[in-house]
């Protein structure tokens, strides 16, 4: 069958494109043909009415020696971009098959209904959170579709919290449109109880599936890796989105337990004025290559937690408000490893750091949620007896 997959727009994040690469990867071994469409969301320019006080706000703040004070931050951004991105936008050239046409508001959207696809798969990741989905909420539910009959399906979606972010207006329109979804399945436990219970949604084949990650081994992953990169031999991952100074203890703390020495996989800098060349995002396949090497992990990251499972190495994860708690604790309950996840420093000790997996049953389980999550795509994907001839 010919298969669109929607996604939130691409880019250097690591989980998302490998997600979108795991689930291209499968289908495509299932014998469909695949396409991503290809969401573009340019860097915006500050509105014009509010440049003289941003620009100005910001020039005070570079004087004061302020971090963040870049006072063309967005003309930065938007010309060092094919620099920054380089090595990831060669990994979705080369791994992730995107329709040649892009696509950058619901208008243009609707013409996608022109391509001939016979199944469009929603997900994964957090496509059902208002915040992060572009170009509208909306879109993630198949709002630009016509009137035709295709397959709706919606693969580990996540709203990425247990929380309800969506306003009236955005829960009535969502919810009239996954009524035409053929089956729907969700990332997280915690979003059935938030469909069923607040949304009020009425969904048909609703069931938690694992992310589409985990639908692929680590042999799989290693084989991207055609290079060597630099690690230590006896090294600590960390992979922290959001480094705070509680975070740096943690880390701190188990480096001196596990005597381990501590390496990232991350950009030299973030902030819009440094170098180009320090702000370039390393490759997928370093990031892969590091939970390969490393003999311990901490992280915020969902899928840096995710990968350490497949990996089986010994991880903390640190609980990342900001980004959503509840994608940890559903994976988590869902492996029997919330004894891994921290809120502060504070809790760390001896015993939690050096706490035994038992990763013949973690790998047990993940061996039966792929199994549960294949036959939910084999289920929705064949093809119906009237069409067979």
């Amino acid at each position: 069958m010919k298969i669109a997959i929607l996604t939130l727009p691409l880019h250097y994040n690591y989980g998302g494109n490998l997600q979108c690469y795991a689930l291209c990867t499968v289908l495509k071994k299932m014998d469909h043909e695949v396409q991503v469409i290809k969401l573009i969301q340019d860097i915006q320019l500050p509105p014009l009415k509010q440049r003289p006080y941003l620009y100005t706000k910001r020039l005070i703040n570079k004087i004061l020696g302020r971090k963040y004070s870049c006072i063309l931050a967005e003309q930065r951004l938007i010309k060092d971009r094919d620099i920054v991105h380089q090595y990831a936008d060669e990994f979705i050239r080369k791994y992730i098959p995107c329709t040649n046409a892009q696509y950058a508001s619901n208008e243009e959207l609707k013409e996608i209904s022109n391509l001939g696809f016979q199944v469009y798969i929603v997900g994964s990741d957090q496509v059902w959170r208002p915040k992060y989905a572009f170009p509208d909420i909306r879109a993630f539910y198949l709002s630009f579709l016509k009137k035709e009959k295709v397959k709706r399906i919606a693969y580990a979606a996540s709203f990425g919290t247990d929380e309800n972010e969506y306003t009236k207006e955005q829960q009535q329109d969502c919810g009239i449109l996954i009524e035409k979804f053929d089956a729907v399945s969700v990332r997280e436990s915690s979003a059935i109880k938030l469909i069923n219970d607040t949304l009020l949604w009425n969904c048909k084949q609703l069931q938690q599936v694992v992310d589409p990650t985990m639908l692929l081994d680590k042999i799989d992953y290693l084989k991207l890796v055609n290079q060597q990169f630099p690690a230590p031999a006896n090294g600590l991952f960390y992979y922290i989105l959001d480094m705070t100074s509680d975070k740096k203890r943690a880390l701190d703390d188990i480096c001196r337990k596990t005597q381990t020495t501590p390496f990232t996989v991350f950009p030299k800098s973030t902030l819009p004025d440094s170098k180009v060349e320090d702000k370039i995002v390393p490759p997928v396949e370093e990031w892969i290559n590091a939970f390969e090497k490393a003999q311990y992990i901490i992280t915020d990251s969902f899928h840096g937690c995710v990968f350490s499972i497949i990996f089986n190495k010994p991880f903390i994860v640190y609980a990342n408000a900001n980004r959503g708690v509840a994608r940890f604790n559903s994976l988590l309950k869902l492996f029997h490893l919330k004894d891994r996840l921290i809120y502060s420093a504070q809790e760390l000790n001896i015993e939690k750091i050096n706490a035994p997996i038992n990763w013949h049953q973690i790998n047990q389980i993940r061996k039966e949620q792929t199994e549960l999550a294949m036959l939910f795509l084999k289920k929705n994907l064949q093809v119906p007896q009237e069409n067979v001839t």
